[in-house]
């Protein structure tokens, strides 16, 4: 996606006691509030990392210096070169957040769309309720290629690999029973 980002930040800063910051050369564009933390306002970024040609690379949402965006939206966008996204954070008070069980805090795509990679957080820990995986990683015709599951410490547990056609190719699981 190709913006004028002059004419994008003058409709996001105007009539706003924030501050805007270019620095030259890097592409990048902030909003300041008063205490100089990054903070979004109108729903807008407060964060806006743009290529040499004018492209978007990254947007993000900050309230008071902590990365936050209401509403369940994403709160930190990243783009590939051709405009689509790359991936997705949803965050809350800087903690990764999401509203509903079943929703992850992270999802990764391929260029065509397609969803790469979809992660689960819950308290800081890439971890899901219920014994679901919180990582599902996908091959680019859509099948789950692995599940996998971790511990606090981010190791991983267990995993189910599968080929493109949905079938299993391998399971692994750490076995916990002490040698006594």
């Amino acid at each position: 996606m190709r913006i004028d980002i002059n004419k994008y930040l003058i409709k996001i800063f105007r009539k706003t006691n924030l501050s805007l910051y270019k620095y030259d050369g890097d592409g990048e564009y902030v909003t300041l509030d008063e205490n100089g933390k990054y903070h979004s306002i109108n729903d807008k970024p407060a964060f806006v990392k743009v290529s040499e040609n004018g492209s978007i690379i990254n947007e993000q949402w900050w309230k008071n210096g902590e990365k936050h965006r209401g509403d369940d939206k994403p709160s930190d966008i990243t783009y590939y070169d051709n405009g689509s996204v790359m991936q997705q954070q949803w965050y809350e008070n800087d903690r990764p957040k999401r509203r509903g069980v079943d929703e992850p805090n992270d999802i990764y795509y391929y260029k065509d769309g397609q969803i790469r990679r979809k992660c689960w957080w819950h308290n800081a820990w890439l971890s899901r309720e219920y014994d679901f995986a919180a990582s599902i990683e996908y091959h680019p015709n859509g099948q789950i290629a692995k599940e996998t599951w971790y511990d606090r410490y981010l190791e991983e547990v267990r995993y189910i690999k599968y080929d493109t056609n949905g079938n299993i190719t391998k399971e692994w699981e750490i076995d916990y029973t002490p040698e006594w």
